[in-house]
């Protein structure tokens, strides 16, 4: 069997393992270590499900999203009644971050802007609101507003990285031009990549992360 249809088999079956998602829909290609999505799905979470399983996979180095979500009729929302429950709910699970929020939906692609303080804060927003029914799509525009010091950016990543014992820092490299971190360099998995960048946006200051890390399995 090839190498390819080894890979294609194994996103398949991360895909059917999945509780997160109904797999039935979902396409699967495979060429080198490229992996391609396709079909529907009947929400925005088993889109971004769908992602996180195919990236678990050993031997997938990038994956081209192609999945459609397709609302079942009984499930679409109004705009409107999507935006007042994605305002409630921020105003329950993050009520210091909500009041700095702005929401808009439209054909249910629900948009966040504003600034908060944390890249934390951008990040729980979203995951807050990203599995309301109704919704297609998430675009996080908030922006992170920080006004730590900078100046010791470079040294808490690499710092970050030899803590973490699933991350091995060897091969990576880390550049601090301002608030902005550029991450190169290569690791051996998805989970490595992610935890790599989770600990860039842990420092203080930082507005932007560039990871530019290889995923070489």
């Amino acid at each position: 069997m090839s190498d390819d249809k080894t890979l294609q088999l194994d996103v398949m079956a991360e895909l059917a393992w999945d509780p997160h998602l109904d797999a039935s829909h979902i396409g699967v290609a495979a060429e080198g270590a490229v992996v391609t999505l396709t079909g529907h799905v009947t929400s925005w979470a088993e889109k971004r499900a769908a992602v996180a399983a195919a990236r678990r996979v050993r031997g997938v180095g990038a994956v081209a999203n192609e999945i459609e979500v397709r609302l079942p009729a009984d499930r679409k929302w109004h705009d409107d009644e999507i935006a007042k429950r994605a305002v409630d709910i921020l105003h329950w699970s993050c009520p210091q971050v909500a009041p700095r929020v702005k929401i808009t939906v439209t054909a249910g692609v629900l948009t966040l802007e504003g600034t908060v303080e944390h890249f934390f804060d951008r990040m729980e927003a979203e995951r807050n609101v990203h599995r309301l029914h109704g919704i297609v799509r998430v675009d996080n525009h908030l922006i992170v507003s920080s006004q730590a010091s900078l100046a010791d950016v470079h040294d808490k990543i690499e710092a970050a990285f030899r803590r973490n014992a699933n991350l091995a820092a060897d091969h990576l490299s880390v550049t601090a031009d301002g608030p902005v971190v550029t991450l190169r360099g290569r690791v051996r998995s998805w989970q490595e990549h992610d935890i790599a960048e989770r600990a860039a946006w842990g420092a203080p200051g930082v507005t932007e992360v560039n990871n530019l890390i290889q995923v070489e399995p």
